[in-house]
């Protein structure tokens, strides 16, 4: 959600319109936007990559679903340490 909400407002998306095509109540539109706006479109497109990737290879049997998750957080959280915001 994070990056199709980032992606529409850069498109020129109203408020309403990302709610609507998101399925969200406009409240919580807004701290998605605070939140996405921590990343670049960039960043966020490369955070679902990651997502999708280790859902792959865990129901593919690549990867084991224990700690999986938390690979996936901490290469997260080390871009928001890197941007040097919280």
């Amino acid at each position: 959600r994070l990056y199709y909400a980032a992606a529409m407002r850069k498109a020129g998306a109203g408020d309403g319109e990302m709610a609507s095509k998101l399925g969200i109540p406009p409240f919580a539109l807004r701290n998605t936007l605070r939140q996405a706006g921590k990343y670049s479109l960039n960043q966020l497109r490369d955070m679902c990559t990651w997502c999708i990737d280790t859902e792959f290879q865990v129901k593919n049997g690549e990867l084991s679903e224990e700690g999986s998750l938390e690979q996936v957080m901490l290469r997260i959280l080390s871009l928001q340490k890197e941007n040097g915001k919280s």
